[in-house]
């Protein structure tokens, strides 16, 4: 090798066996049809990711030379290569900028010098266009002190990095060292290339070091003029869906709908893709369990302090499972506020919705997301999804088979394979203390519904098909869906931790959820006779915007009771329904008493459902014992089917996550601000135990750029600091950012009478390394 080095031969090309899952999912992948047609072409769009050389690779634009660089996989061989450590001290200052960056002019090269940048700067550029290190609106880049001395490059890309101003007749040196400061460059090419731009492709992320020397001409020596250590952050970028290239949307669209097909253990077994992959249903039972058992809500609600935790690690879980099977994607988000502001209020930036005759939301169903080409557009006759990847999927029935193809039965090894994941098993002495002390090692079986589908006990939904419903009871869903105002409240009115989240999974995301997923069955008579009753369109919309809260809340507290999971598989719609525990004749027989009104207002009840809906003392007083009697009647009697969307088995509908990595990149962009006074999870002691923070969830199984962190010892509380990308820990740990944190189409809103043009939904000046 050295041999061929001297003699100025070919470059030399390390070539290193790649892990067996990325080289069993890069080239023996088998292909898989639609869900209807497994047999049809799924995998046909994949992009062919080379991963079977090398980590890192350089290669010059230039004919001058190439440089190839392996880090990784090459890692293995520092021992049988001559290895350089940087220990050099004095080549860097704290900052990580060069301290020997002097500048001294050089008569014997050609144009003046001093018209340089005393300091070398770098630009980035890939497909998606050309960057800077201040680009990226984080600590570590756009709010370090000095943002030229970071770049960003994404993983598995080829990124083209160029010196902003080179000097017309000077070389380059260029080097890359690893995160413990090794030259890995040496024993891969025996010359480095003095061009002034390169294409870097890095096949791991973390933080590296790329080293930039200028030379005399013609020498190779340096001359002291320019050099600088620049620090390299290897991360994801997301974006939004619509954003992505065609080539990254069809390859993302055919890698997560494979989580559709491809159980977790056939996808680890047959098809290589390793341990970080899991499929769709692993994640829906998780949801399930913790968001429809019966105790309490482990990830909403009024103490839904977890909220973006719990979902946060759900989409890191699809996202590197998804790069299991195509290394080069990250997970888009959807910037839904977008639709609401384009299709259905362009005008007024998103006021209220008036009334169901306003029938403009209907039109963001028009929206590409809502196309073969993104997550399936709707067949609203039948509630289905009519085309595209996830086109013919169902539900399926939570049975321990299961259980097992998911991997669900090897959270801490096997204790979960008949036992919901809502359960004190493996937590910490005195999580379930208070309230929920029963919920020992005795907690219910999985949560499925009464049909044995994987669905919430309180949706009596009979068939298999997943459903997007664009009715609400017989009306058109047309009266609530996130918008500008929304998500600029929740980023302006909050400065406590505990009040932004529990808003945040409110307004400036449920009603998404709402939205998509619907409700219908016998619904469509009983609230179009229940219209008429109330005879007051304020209260009964009001009513109509709740639905899904009131079968879940009065199912969890106790007032609803619906048949047991399974306990009617193979029983028609009609012949299997819930019904109130507390029988309504009770409060009928004492019509005639003249405190009848007042024994119905005060029951429990009656005080559970008015606080679902949120009505107020006002609105309370204008109902009758009859309306009130109706209201709950409509409740108890009649079972409402809802959209999958609508429920605790949401993830299984794609449209869940990148929901909810919009809801994450509002987060971000609040922790960023300068507003956020006390980032502290409370310490209140009756709460849903999954609501605490020295929570373990013993299901989170994810890879952090630090090793050393383990993702199922993680607190709520030691979570939500890696989650905070103001935190140290967070750029140690995390390996994404997002591209962006502006909602462009706020430019005017109006938040009361208040009407604002910013170009972003927070001040720009509004970052925390500008407090």
């Amino acid at each position: 090798v050295k041999a061929a080095l001297r003699g100025g031969g070919p470059v030399l090309k390390a070539v290193f066996d790649t892990p067996f899952r990325a080289r069993a999912a890069m080239a023996t992948l088998e292909e898989y049809g639609s869900i209807a047609d497994p047999d049809a072409s799924l995998l046909a769009g994949q992009r062919n990711v080379e991963v079977e050389a090398e980590d890192v690779q350089v290669r010059s634009r230039r004919v001058r030379g190439t440089l190839l660089l392996v880090i990784g996989a090459a890692s293995a061989l520092v021992g049988m290569s001559s290895m350089t450590r940087l220990t050099d001290a004095s080549t860097t200052n704290g900052a990580g900028r060069s301290a020997g960056a002097s500048f001294d002019a050089d008569s014997s090269i050609s144009g003046k010098v001093d018209t340089l940048n005393p300091y070398l700067e770098l630009t980035c550029t890939n497909e998606y266009g050309s960057t800077k290190g201040r680009d990226f609106f984080y600590p570590f880049l756009r709010g370090r002190d000095d943002p030229s001395e970071a770049i960003l490059v994404e993983p598995y890309r080829a990124t083209t990095v160029t010196i902003d101003d080179p000097c017309n007749d000077c070389d380059y040196s260029w080097r890359l060292l690893d995160k413990t400061g090794y030259d890995v460059s040496e024993y891969s090419v025996g010359s480095l290339n003095d061009d002034s731009e390169i294409t870097l492709t890095i096949n791991a992320t973390g933080v590296h070091t790329l080293e930039v020397k200028e030379l005399k001409p013609n020498t190779g020596k340096m001359d002291y003029r320019r050099f600088r250590n620049f620090t390299t952050y290897v991360k994801y970028v997301r974006r939004e869906v619509r954003e992505l290239t065609v080539e990254d949307r069809e390859s993302f669209v055919h890698a997560a709908s494979t989580m559709w097909k491809v159980s977790t253990v056939e996808g680890r077994k047959r098809h290589g893709f390793g341990d970080r992959y899991y499929d769709i249903h692993y994640l829906a039972i998780i949801h399930n369990d913790l968001a429809g058992g019966f105790e309490c809500d482990f990830v909403h609600g009024t103490t839904g302090y977890a909220f973006v935790n719990a979902h946060s690690a759900m989409n890191l879980m699809v996202e590197q499972s998804i790069q299991t099977i195509d290394p080069r994607l990250s997970l888009p988000y959807w910037d839904y506020s977008y639709d609401k502001w384009k299709y259905a209020n362009e005008e007024t930036f998103g006021d209220e919705m008036p009334n169901e005759d306003d029938l403009m939301l209907m039109d963001i169903w028009e929206s590409d997301i809502f196309s073969a080409d993104f997550f399936g557009s709707n067949d609203f006759d039948a509630g289905l999804i009519a085309d595209g990847a996830w086109a013919g999927y169902e539900v399926p029935l939570m049975t321990e088979e299961l259980v097992k193809s998911s991997g669900v039965d090897t959270i801490e090894w096997g204790k979960f394979k008949s036992m919901s994941l809502g359960s004190c098993y493996g937590q910490k002495p005195g999580v379930c203390e208070g309230s929920y002390g029963n919920l020992t090692l005795d907690a219910q079986a999985h949560v499925a519904n009464s049909f044995g589908y994987l669905r919430s006990p309180w949706n009596m939904n009979a068939e298999a098909p997943l459903i997007r419903s664009n009715k609400m009871c017989g009306h058109a869903n047309s009266l609530q869906f996130p918008d500008c105002n929304a998500i600029i409240a929740n980023q302006e009115d909050y400065t406590d931790f505990a009040d932004y989240v529990l808003n945040l999974q409110d307004s400036p995301h449920g009603t998404v959820h709402i939205f998509t997923g619907g409700a219908f069955g016998k619904c469509t008579d009983t609230y179009s006779d229940l219209r008429t009753t109330l005879n007051n369109d304020t209260i009964y919309y009001k009513i109509v915007e709740k639905v899904s809260d009131i079968g879940k809340d009065m199912w969890q507290s106790g007032y609803l009771e619906c048949p047991d999971p399974a306990s009617c598989v193979g029983k028609s719609q009609d012949d299997c329904t819930c019904s109130c525990t507390s029988t309504l004749e009770t409060y009928d027989e004492v019509s005639e008493m003249s405190s009848a009104y007042e024994i119905l207002h005060d029951s429990s009840m009656w005080s559970q459902y008015a606080t679902t809906v949120s009505l107020t003392d006002d609105e309370q007083a204008r109902l009758s014992k009859d309306d009130m009697l109706a209201l709950l009647d409509a409740m108890c009697n009649t079972d409402i089917l809802f959209g999958d969307m609508a429920t605790s088995n949401s993830p299984l509908d794609i449209l869940f996550f990148s929901t909810h990595n919009e809801v994450e990149r509002i987060f971000q962009r609040k922790m960023l601000s300068s507003t956020m006074k006390t980032r502290t999870w409370p310490a209140t002691e009756d709460l849903c135990p999954g609501q605490k923070p020295n929570w373990k969830n013993l299901w989170f199984d994810f890879t952090f750029d630090d090793e050393t962190t383990d993702s199922t010892s993680l607190t709520n509380e030691e979570f939500l600091n890696l989650l905070d990308p103001t935190s140290v820990e967070h750029v140690h740990n995390m390996n994404y950012v997002y591209n962006s944190f502006n909602w462009t189409h706020c430019n005017a809103y109006n938040v009361g009478s208040l009407v604002t043009d910013y170009t972003t939904t927070m001040d720009p000046e509004d970052w925390m390394w500008k407090a």
